[in-house]
């Protein structure tokens, strides 16, 4: 959402507002035109950075009273930063490795047992020693009668025999982490692209109750794209890697939304540390902190077909990852749904 500069949001904060070193004056400094319109950098722990990066360093370049407490500011962004992405990773890497993989031998070994039910002697062995009917053989769906209750339930309980409902599943996960991405690559544009190179004394544009960054310098824009952006967004893309094997790895059909529930909490994870672990001071100085938005345009077919390549890329991505990624039955045949589909009856 875009706000003018003197917004009615931004005008909450008036009174409550502490520049910090009032020493700045505001002609040194480059001015949002009138007609600009800006918007707030985020309330997570990399619009943190963001407005610690901008604020502090210019602070630093000026000489300010209190450096080692801007430098310690600066260290604690990033750290908190680099904090996120690695509970991220290695919660769904934990989940990956210990969790899910008891569950993808379960899952394999429940197939293989169907594959050989079913096509009897027309099976070959994959190379990780399990059953697969071979190419062109004719199943026996009679056969599945013959297995166990428990053999059966394990099999109609594999994800990939409800193949509509999985990628359902996998298509939200996938939203989810397309809009995180989203979200950096438009403050992104909006900072490394929108917003003009600056020196250092013409970063920041000073309002009566907010700051918007009006330029940055080389080395700023350098510093938010390797160590804000660009770890953001690759971490985005792995939790959706990892959270698509977590979804196809259980063996409880009923319990996978829950699963998927499950991952949110791991895309929250910059909001929650931000609100635990940003001082008040920090917080406001980040919610008072604008970035000057890119030009909006006027609607368009070209427009709403540039939204909708989101959307697209997630049903592309669900399937190839549904039907040539996975890693969790390779070879799988899609033989299982409608015989589960009968017995179900």
């Amino acid at each position: 959402m875009l706000w003018p500069r003197t917004s009615t949001m931004s005008m909450a904060w008036r009174g409550k507002f502490d520049p910090e070193n009032a020493e700045d004056s505001d002609e040194s400094m480059l001015s949002v035109p009138d007609d600009a319109r800006v918007k707030p950098i985020g309330r997570n722990v990399y619009a943190l950075l963001i407005s610690d990066v901008t604020q502090d360093y210019v602070r630093l370049w000026q000489g300010s009273a209190n450096q080692w407490v801007r430098i310690c500011r600066l260290g604690y962004s990033a750290f908190l930063m680099f904090l996120v992405i690695l509970l991220q990773v290695f919660l769904l890497y934990g989940i990956s490795t210990m969790l899910c993989g008891p569950s993808v031998k379960e899952i394999r070994q429940a197939y293989s047992l169907y594959e050989k039910a079913l096509y009897g002697a027309e099976v070959e062995e994959t190379v990780n020693g399990f059953w697969r009917g071979k190419t062109g053989a004719v199943p026996n769906e009679e056969a599945f009668s013959s297995l166990s209750s428990s053999d059966q339930a394990k099999i109609c309980n594999i994800p990939l025999s409800q193949p509509l409902f999985t990628a359902s599943i996998v298509f939200i996960w996938t939203l989810t982490c397309i809009a995180e991405v989203r979200s950096a690559s438009i403050l992104a544009y909006d900072l490394l692209w929108v917003t003009p190179i600056a020196p250092v004394t013409q970063c920041l544009d000073h309002g009566p109750s907010n700051r918007t960054i009006v330029g940055l310098t080389r080395g700023m824009k350098a510093s938010l794209c390797m160590g804000c952006f660009l770890p953001r967004i690759c971490a985005a893309l792995l939790l959706n890697l990892l959270g698509c094997h977590w979804i196809l790895s259980s063996t409880d059909l009923p319990a996978l939304f829950l699963d998927a529930l499950a991952l949110e909490f791991i895309v929250l994870l910059p909001e929650l540390l931000y609100r635990t672990f940003a001082s008040e001071r920090s917080m406001l100085r980040t919610q008072s902190t604008f970035v000057q938005a890119g030009e909006i345009v006027e609607v368009s077919v070209m427009d709403i077909l540039h939204v909708f390549m989101w959307g697209i890329f997630a049903i592309l991505w669900t399937y190839i990852y549904m039907f040539h990624l996975q890693p969790i039955l390779p070879g799988y045949r899609w033989d299982v749904h409608k015989v589960c589909a009968q017995q179900m009856k």
